[in-house]
């Protein structure tokens, strides 16, 4: 591969698979120091064979007196490392391949692990807002000096290619749909009930739409980032938190809901006992009015008749009214994850929107980063603090 890319240096540019390639020639500026001056004389990915590739894969750089740059790196006990447009690729080591002659080959990996803060400047600069193919300067040089001369734009860097794009949009597409048709077709989303024996379908619960909002963002996120860069990106703080957080919000809503759901029960187990008694003491009255018909025991018996049945009422509408915690359905989604028994609710509107805003800016910052998000505490406070909210709401909250 070495040689057949040397021998074709006379030309000013490639033509390969249809693509225009830039040039590998050396400008006669830089060859002004003689043979021994040290400079890269082209960049080839070992992907591709030729100066193209993409994120993840293997470049080496002919290097011409390599041996006078090796000497130079290891009297000032500093490693060579990898420049992209000038800026240092950090903890980007390199692995020196010889050849029989003064030049030699320089092996670097374009990955993003380990050298974020990098890549990050890089992908700022707009020279490199394409995300397809950017013409770049690739060159090598000791740690903390200036890099050593080149071609100028003697690389074509794929940030991804419309493969890697086409098979994040399905896999991110085909993991949309199963979520989707799981939160429809089952449970999965939907409020919790103890013993519930209605047909109806409960309603979407906010806190596990919102666990598994973000879980969607991030298993999706960390899918692409792998078939972008090659690699698995690392998890950050601020994802960890994100989880933690939605991950709580989900188990203290479902706590408080089955917690909410045992006391009705409890509760009207004890309405129908003192129901049942009532109904015993009527039919009781009821029988001795048969054998005491004196004025003054008749008019006590209507007295207590008159209450009891006036308890019935009371008890009775104070079963419906807990039953609404066993027997609630669902109103439609966005009814059922904003609304309470007063309709539209604030506290339930604020941690929407927020969890909303929250995930755009994690979509933008993955797509224009190429890593996970780091996002500032005041923001993940804030989301905490919402989900807070939300969570003390739901103690005296009541479903329609």
């Amino acid at each position: 591969m070495y040689s057949q890319q040397g021998s074709n240096n006379s030309a000013d540019t490639n033509t390969v698979n249809q693509r225009t390639i830039v040039s590998g020639n050396i400008d006669p500026q830089i060859k002004k120091g003689g043979s021994g001056k040290i400079f890269v004389e082209e960049v080839i990915s070992e992907s591709t064979g030729f100066n193209e590739g993409n994120l993840g894969d293997y470049i080496t750089l002919k290097v011409n007196n390599i041996q006078d740059l090796l000497d130079e790196s290891k009297a000032k006990d500093k490693p060579l490392i990898l420049y992209i447009d000038g800026l240092e690729v950090k903890n980007v080591s390199a692995r020196v391949i010889r050849d029989t002659t003064s030049k030699g080959w320089l092996k670097f990996k374009l990955k993003m692990k380990g050298a974020e803060e990098s890549w990050l400047e890089l992908l700022r600069r707009p020279e490199l807002t394409t995300r397809s193919a950017n013409l770049v300067t690739i060159s090598t040089g000791i740690s903390g000096e200036k890099e050593i001369e080149t071609v100028k734009d003697n690389f074509s860097l794929i940030i991804y290619s419309e493969n890697d794009y086409f098979v994040f949009i399905a896999v991110s597409i085909l993991l949309l749909i199963i979520t989707i048709y799981l939160a429809v077709k089952t449970d999965m989303l939907r409020e919790p009930a103890v013993d519930f024996t209605s047909n109806e379908k409960r309603p979407y619960s906010l806190a596990l739409t919102q666990m598994a909002f973000w879980s969607y963002l991030v298993i999706s996120s960390y899918l692409a980032l792998y078939i972008i860069t090659k690699e698995f990106p690392s998890i950050t703080n601020s994802v960890l938190a994100l989880i933690g957080i939605s991950s709580a919000t989900a188990l203290g809503s479902v706590l408080i809901n089955y917690k909410k759901i045992n006391e009705s029960k409890e509760k009207i187990i004890s309405l129908n006992s003192e129901l049942k008694a009532i109904d015993d003491r009527v039919e009781n009255i009821r029988r001795l009015t048969e054998k005491e018909k004196t004025p003054m025991r008749m008019e006590e018996f209507r007295n207590e008749l008159e209450h009891l049945n006036k308890k019935q009422y009371q008890l009775n509408d104070t079963i419906r009214e807990t039953n609404k915690y066993q027997d609630y359905h669902c109103k439609g989604f966005i009814n059922d994850i904003l609304s309470d028994s007063c309709g539209v609710s604030l506290y339930r509107f604020q941690i929407a929107v927020w969890t909303l805003v929250l995930g755009y800016i994690f979509i933008f910052t993955v797509w224009n980063s190429l890593m996970m998000p780091e996002f500032d505490n005041t923001l993940l406070a804030l989301m905490g603090i919402s989900s807070g909210t939300y969570l003390g709401f739901k103690f005296p909250e009541q479903r329609q």
